[in-house]
C-alpha cells in the first residue's frame, strides 16, 4: 500500500466520523448535581487536582449524557479522561479543564458551576501542546488562557505532520471567546516562527517526493495565512489559495480550503462554500464550517 493510499484511507475514516466531532464543539448549560466539592481558591484547586480520574470521568460522562446521546458513529468509542486540572480561567473562578475523547478524536472539556448546574463546553484539540501547558497565564494577569491545537487538514494517521493551528481562548461568564488576536507575539514566536525549519526540511525533500510533501507544505501556508486573517485582521488573506484547495481532488487540500473559506467574508468564499455544501462527501463538513464560523467568536476585552 502506497503512502498516498494510506493517507487517503485515513482521510476517509476521519470524514466518516467528522460530523460527530463537530457536534461536540458546543457549549451547554447542564442541570445535574455536583459530584464533588468545587474549588474556590488556589489551595483548594491543588487538592481538587488530586481527585481520582474515574470520578472526574464519571462526572463528565454524566454531563455529556444529560446533553444527549453520543453521535451514532462514535457510540462504540468509550470516552476517556486521561488528564484534568482545575484552573482560574476567570478572576476568582476555577474551571475544570479535562482532556477527553477516544480513538483519534480528542477535545478539551471545560466545566464551571453556574446557578444550579454546570456550563459544559467542548473545544476541539488534537494535541500539539502538552496538556499541562494548555491552560497557562500568557499575559501575567493571574488568569489563565486556554490554548487548543488542531491539524489543518485533520487527522492523517502516521502521515500527520507536526503542524498545528493554535487558538487562544478567554472565558467570560463561562462562555469561551476566541482571543487569539490579542496575542500576536505568541503566534509570531511560537506558531509562525516554528514553521521555518520544517518548511526548509520539506523543501529539501520536495524534489525526491513531490506528492508526499505537497500537503505538508500547503499546511505550512495554511497556518501562515490563517495568522494573517485571525491575528492580523486581514480578513480575506489567502482567498486565492483557499479557492484552489477547495476545488482540489486531494481530500486534505479540500478540507483546508473549506476551513480557510469559512474564515472569510468574501462573496467568492461564500459562493464556493454554498457549492461545497451540496457535495455528497464534503457537504456535512462544509455546512458545519458555515454554521460554526461565528461560534465562540466575539469582542474580547484586551488583557
Amino acid at each position: 500500500m502506497t503512502p498516498t493510499t494510506i493517507m487517503n484511507r485515513a482521510i476517509w475514516i476521519m470524514l466518516a466520523f467528522w460530523p460527530g466531532v463537530l457536534i461536540g464543539q458546543q457549549s451547554h448549560l447542564v442541570k445535574i448535581p455536583a459530584r464533588f466539592a468545587w474549588p474556590n481558591s488556589a489551595e483548594s484547586a491543588i487538592r481538587a487536582n488530586m481527585l481520582p480520574k474515574d470520578k472526574v470521568r464519571s462526572f463528565i460522562e454524566d454531563l455529556v449524557n444529560t446533553i444527549g446521546p453520543p453521535a451514532p458513529r462514535n457510540a462504540e468509542l468509550q470516552r476517556q479522561v486521561p488528564e484534568f486540572r482545575f484552573v482560574p480561567l476567570e478572576t476568582g473562578k476555577f474551571y475544570l479543564v479535562a482532556l477527553t475523547g477516544a480513538g483519534v478524536f480528542w477535545s478539551s472539556a471545560v466545566v464551571l458551576p453556574v446557578g444550579g448546574g454546570f456550563r459544559y463546553t467542548e473545544l476541539e484539540s488534537d494535541g500539539g501542546i502538552p496538556f499541562a501547558m494548555q491552560a497557562i497565564d500568557l499575559d501575567g494577569d493571574g488568569v489563565d488562557e486556554l490554548v487548543t491545537a488542531v491539524w489543518p487538514a485533520g487527522y492523517l494517521g502516521a502521515a500527520s505532520p507536526p503542524i498545528y493551528w493554535y487558538t487562544i481562548w478567554r472565558f467570560r461568564n463561562a462562555i469561551p471567546e476566541d482571543a487569539s488576536a490579542h496575542y500576536p507575539d505568541f503566534y509570531r514566536r511560537f506558531v509562525v516562527g516554528q514553521l521555518g525549519y520544517l518548511e526548509t526540511l520539506l523543501r529539501s525533500l520536495q524534489g525526491q517526493d513531490p506528492e508526499g510533501t505537497r500537503v505538508p507544505l500547503a499546511e505550512v501556508e495554511y497556518v501562515r495565512l490563517k495568522f494573517e486573517r485571525i491575528v492580523l485582521g486581514r480578513t480575506n488573506a489567502g482567498l486565492d489559495e483557499a479557492l484552489t484547495w477547495a476545488r482540489s481532488k486531494v481530500p486534505p487540500l479540500k478540507i483546508m480550503g473549506i476551513w480557510s473559506l469559512a474564515d472569510m467574508r468574501s462573496p467568492d468564499a461564500t459562493q464556493e462554500l454554498n457549492k461545497l455544501a451540496a457535495s455528497p462527501v464534503f457537504g456535512d463538513l462544509t455546512k458545519a464550517a458555515l454554521a460554526r464560523r461565528d461560534q465562540f467568536r466575539g469582542t474580547v476585552p484586551a488583557p
